[in-house]
């Protein structure tokens, strides 16, 4: 239970680490401003992972291959 309360402590701090300059330098409704600034992350993140996931997926299937051929032919030797 302390390890959750400890990563929740953490989480809450990043949050509001980040949300910090959105709120002090607005001028008008604080929550339309903090909304845009996520959608904004939200969509960069998205563009980001759109770009890095074909590779990343790439990747990933050359591993599993691998590992999965290393399997099948150790099965066939025995």
């Amino acid at each position: 239970m302390e390890k959750i309360r400890n990563k929740l402590l953490v989480g809450a701090v990043g949050v509001s680490t980040a949300l910090l300059p959105v709120a002090a330098f607005a001028e008008g409704d604080v929550s339309a401003d903090v909304a845009s600034a996520l959608q904004t992350t939200a969509s960069s993140i998205t563009s980001v992972l759109g770009s890095v996931a074909p590779v990343a997926l790439g990747i990933v299937g050359v591993f599993l291959a691998w590992k999965y051929g290393m399997r099948f032919f150790k099965s066939l030797s025995k």
